[in-house]
């Protein structure tokens, strides 16, 4: 999405993913891990949306993985 290679539903897509992780994991790690992702589409999923398929075109956003 930081790459203008987003598109609509992606949001969605990632909560999917997350309820398929939710209460499923051995492991605590798995399900401390979807929080950030939870918490985030929750209080800025507009912000989802708005950078959904090219960008938001503020370019504020840095890639998180190098």
């Amino acid at each position: 999405m930081l790459n203008g290679q987003g598109r609509d539903g992606d949001a969605d897509l990632l909560l999917r993913i997350c309820d398929s992780i939710q209460g499923k994991c051995f492991c605590p790690l798995g399900e401390g891990a979807i929080q950030p992702v939870l918490s985030s589409i929750r209080y800025f999923r507009a912000d989802y949306e708005k950078c959904a398929g090219g960008g938001c075109g503020e370019k504020v956003c840095r890639p998180m993985v190098h």
